[in-house]
């Protein structure tokens, strides 16, 4: 049986580290103070001011779906920054100016959250993609093109329809962030039929139909 409270997927970043837990970690003493929000599908994101560092509940009832670090309101200890999924995209972002953590769902994705005016600001040079539902398992119905009508991100396979969010993700980073010259790196680790670092299947609604998370976390 494994151990939920251990880390199960990790990644370097060009700033700090991304990680992903299957349950709380604070709730096991692994990691403290997480700024975490509400999460509504929509897309909105909190901008985290130094003078909210002792106001973790206030953050948490905002409701939004990422977060954001602009360095020159920080000192050299920046806070933690946590968004759960459970076949979402999570999606870390770092830039010359600041550092950002998503939660983009279809829904978010739709509303282009990774193009949020508030990350501008940051010069986003690198985004990462998380572990999420992928190409292989997204299976949507034909009507699901009206949320992407110039997608090109659908794939027909034996009479079904499913969905890139990977590549849609992509896709949009890479329109909005051009100018930047942004790299994108992706885990192409599938929450639905995938396995974390160690052998650990990840949390995923589709696959479970229940409230259980993958918490991923952004770390200095």
């Amino acid at each position: 049986m494994s151990n939920t409270s251990e880390i199960i997927y990790s990644h370097k970043l060009p700033i700090g580290t991304f990680k992903v837990y299957l349950e709380n970690p604070e709730l096991s003493g692994i990691e403290e103070n997480l700024f975490k929000v509400t999460q509504t599908h929509s897309s909105d994101i909190v901008q985290l001011q130094s003078s909210t560092i002792d106001h973790l509940k206030n953050i948490k009832e905002k409701k939004a779906d990422g977060l954001m670090l602009d360095f020159s309101q920080w000192g050299p200890d920046l806070p933690k920054l946590c968004v759960v999924t459970a076949d979402c995209l999570p999606v870390a972002l770092c830039g010359k100016k600041g550092v950002a953590l998503v939660h983009a769902g279809w829904k978010g994705l739709a509303q282009n959250i990774l193009e949020h005016s508030i990350l501008s600001d940051l010069e986003i040079y690198y985004a990462f993609i998380g572990p999420s539902i992928g190409p292989c398992c997204y299976q949507v119905q034909s009507n699901f093109k009206h949320y992407f009508p110039k997608s090109s991100n659908f794939i027909a396979r034996h009479d079904k329809t499913y969905f890139d969010l990977w590549s849609q993700a992509k896709d949009q980073l890479q329109s909005h962030y051009h100018r930047h010259k942004i790299k994108i790196d992706m885990s192409e680790r599938c929450t639905h039929c995938g396995t974390g670092d160690k052998g650990h299947k990840f949390h995923s609604f589709r696959r479970e139909q229940n409230t259980n998370r993958n918490w991923n976390i952004w770390k200095l």
